[in-house]
């Protein structure tokens, strides 16, 4: 028996017409008709033919016979090639779980086609969220509650927090999570994905993660800062005090240069809040999570510089010394290459608060006066 269609025995205008469908087809004997060329109907009831045919790229089952539909092992090979013609497969294999995670682990939103009982399965539901939690829309209502659902959901896909029980969004750890996962497909995404992100913060249909948390939670000055930390395009979704704030438009930038289109039209231009600017910026903001060094000694030099004893918590000690123009920024910088810290600093000088907008101060000014 033939396994596969040769060239040969079937002209190219023929062949394809077996394989694939327009996007949808009336179940009908026409739509047979139209789309299945007679000299390939025949074969439908070659099942070594049928079973090769399954395998191949854009099999159209909705075109096939109700037989080949109901048929256990045509259906399971299939899924395994598109889990979403799970749609077309018989109701009776939508709810064999053995057909439905094959499709599933081929392609995670074929959950929506599954029976309701499935959907209602935790370990079928965990199976897809796990690859994309945005699936966890489909999950049976009682699993949108369950608290490892919704965590495997929000941590492969921030947005799942959308779909889960209102108790969860206020949830501020949670939200976090959902932050976290969606700065990390940005940084793992290419130029086209992250325009596709960009315009998907400005759909109303998603926005970021934070769009789906509670009014109590994006009220909250403090947990609006760490938000912007952990995902700099969630500014798209904060509030206009928030857009209009110096140092909550700063952090966002620090996390995502893009975030700065999302800052009010006043701060845009700000000299301070240009990514390239916030990139070389390395003083940590207020309760920002970073190492802490103290600054000691502070002597002017014969030149007109200074001279600074700096330490790090744990006792290392380094004498760094700095021209006539050097500045607060410079100190910062020098500071984390010398220690060899990845990142941003605390720079706790005596006297003095210092924050990522001192950056242009001069050390000079920080060494008492001679006498």
């Amino acid at each position: 028996p033939r396994a596969s269609l040769q060239a040969k025995d079937h002209p190219e205008p023929c062949a394809p017409a077996i394989f694939s469908a327009p996007a949808r087809a009336p179940h009908c004997s026409c739509a047979m008709d139209t789309f299945v060329p007679s000299c390939l109907r025949s074969e439908w009831g070659n099942r070594d033919f049928v079973l090769a045919a399954v395998k191949r790229p854009g099999f159209a089952l909705r075109l096939a016979p109700g037989e080949l539909r109901k048929d256990p092992e045509v259906i399971l090979a299939l899924v395994k090639q598109n889990g979403l013609a799970l749609e077309d497969a018989d109701p009776a294999l939508k709810k064999d779980r053995e057909v439905v995670l094959e499709a599933i682990r081929h392609n995670s939103h074929a959950l929506r086609y599954a029976d309701v009982a499935l959907k209602a399965d935790r370990d079928v539901v965990l199976e897809a969220v796990k690859q994309d939690g945005h699936t966890l829309l489909w999950a049976a209502t009682e699993l949108k509650s369950d608290p490892e659902v919704v965590w495997a959901a929000v941590r492969s896909n921030g947005h799942a927090l959308g779909h889960a029980a209102d108790t969860f969004k206020a949830d501020r750890e949670l939200v976090r999570e959902a932050l976290r996962q969606q700065a990390r497909a940005w940084s793992d995404a290419d130029e086209a994905q992250r325009k596709k992100i960009l315009d998907d913060v400005r759909s109303p249909l998603y926005g970021t993660a934070l769009t789906h948390a509670t009014k109590d939670c994006r009220d909250d000055p403090a947990f609006m800062l760490d938000a912007l930390r952990l995902y700099g395009l969630a500014l798209y979704n904060a509030d206009q005090g928030i857009k209009g704030s110096r140092e909550y438009v700063f952090e966002a930038v620090r996390q995502n240069a893009a975030a700065l289109g999302y800052a009010a039209s006043g701060l845009q231009a700000d000299p301070l809040l240009q990514p390239d600017c916030v990139a070389q910026n390395h003083i940590a903001g207020d309760s920002a999570a970073a190492p802490t060094l103290l600054v000691g000694r502070i002597a002017r030099t014969s030149q007109g510089g200074t001279e600074i004893d700096i330490s790090r918590l744990n006792g290392d000690v380094c004498n760094l010394s700095f021209g006539q123009e050097a500045t607060l920024g410079d100190l910062a910088a020098a500071a984390v290459t010398q220690f060899a810290i990845d990142g941003v600093v605390h720079l706790c000088v005596p006297g003095s608060e210092v924050g990522p907008f001192d950056i242009a101060r001069s050390l000079v000014t920080l060494a008492p006066a001679e006498p």
